[in-house]
Parts: structure tokens; sequence; C-alpha cells
């Protein structure tokens, strides 16, 4: 789980951040331009997180992957691949996304929705859901399978959907702000009262 929380919710933002936005300009005209655009657009980019977050949680897939170096990168790239497509639609250049800061904030509150599935199955499954894990040696001798697997669903909602309430703060306020900054508009005639009838 704290694989995921930083592979899916840390590093994508910081990723993009850490792109020139020429950069990013410059590779909508290139062959990515296509997909970047689909990828603006929130309920493919939403579609495309949600089926990593839930594909990679399904016991019988990870058992299967998890079991190899390669399976284990392929559970890590579609984190970070989601992860990037959560992300996206909020961070891409004004000039790519058509939604605006409300909107934003609408979607933002949205993603942490789905996620509640998954991490109820692994606080309140009876038993450990993954053999892998189960069969693995102890990280912490003191908690159990099932009980690591407990404090996992609480970590995916608790700390993982921090990051998303952090970015959900700063759009707020950046609104908030450049709201009660805009000078007000430009003396003119003033508007005719309304002709009763």
């Amino acid at each position: 789980t704290v694989s995921y929380i930083l592979l899916a919710l840390v590093a994508p933002p910081c990723l993009i951040l850490g792109v020139p936005p020429a950069v990013q300009l410059h590779a909508l005209g290139s062959r990515l331009g296509p997909l970047l655009r689909l990828g603006a657009k929130p309920w493919f980019a939403l579609t495309v997180f949600n089926v990593a977050l839930f594909a990679t949680h399904v016991p019988q897939v990870v058992d299967t992957l998890m079991a190899s170096q390669v399976g284990a990168f392929l559970v890590d790239f579609a984190w970070l691949t989601g992860g990037l497509a959560l992300w996206w639609p909020v961070m891409a250049p004004p000039e790519l996304v058509s939604i605006r800061r409300p909107m934003k904030m609408a979607y933002l509150f949205a993603s942490p929705l789905p996620p509640i599935i998954p991490s109820a199955f692994l606080t309140f499954a009876d038993y450990p859901l993954y053999a892998t894990y189960e069969l693995a040696p102890r990280v912490f001798p003191i908690l159990t399978a099932q009980q690591d697997q407990q404090v996992a669903g609480l970590l995916m909602k608790l700390v993982g959907d921090l990051p998303v309430w952090f970015a959900f703060g700063v759009i707020f306020f950046r609104w908030a702000r450049d709201s009660s900054t805009t000078p007000p508009p430009a003396p003119g005639r003033p508007p005719r009262p309304p002709r009763s009838e």
C-alpha cells in the first residue's frame, strides 16, 4: 500500500511538475499529442486510474504477478500509469485542459470515492486475501498477515487521500486568491432598469 500511495498519488504530480511547461507544450505537437489530449479528459483519466487500481487489487492477479520480478514491475507500472492519468487533467498546461477550477475540485472530490471499495475489502476481510503476502516473511513480526492487510486498507484510505485533498486545497485557495484580486469592471454606462409590462 505504501508503494501504491507513492507510485500513484505522490510521484506522478512531482513528475508532471518536473517537466517544464515548454516541453509539455512541445509534446502536444509530437506523436504523444493525441494521447495527452485524450488523457486531459476527466472521464478518461478516472477510467484509466480506476482500472489500474482495481485490476492490481484482485487477489488472483496479485498472486500471479507478484510471484516474479517482471510481474511486480507490471503492478508498479500500472500504478504509475494510473497515477499520471489521474493527475494529468488537473496539472496539464492550460492550453490543453478544458475544465475550470471548480470542475477540477469536483474531479478531485470524486477521485477518492472508488478506492473505498478495495480499501474496505482489505480492512474488513475475515482472512488474508493474497496468498503471496500471507506466506511471505513478516516485515513487522508483531502483525499477523490479516492485521497487516487491515493496516494496508486503512492506509489506502486515510493516507492515500491526503495528496488529493492537498491538491484540492491548493486549487481552492488559488481560486479564492485570484477571485479576490480580480479588478472590478471598468466604469461605463449603468445597466438599464428592466421594463415593466
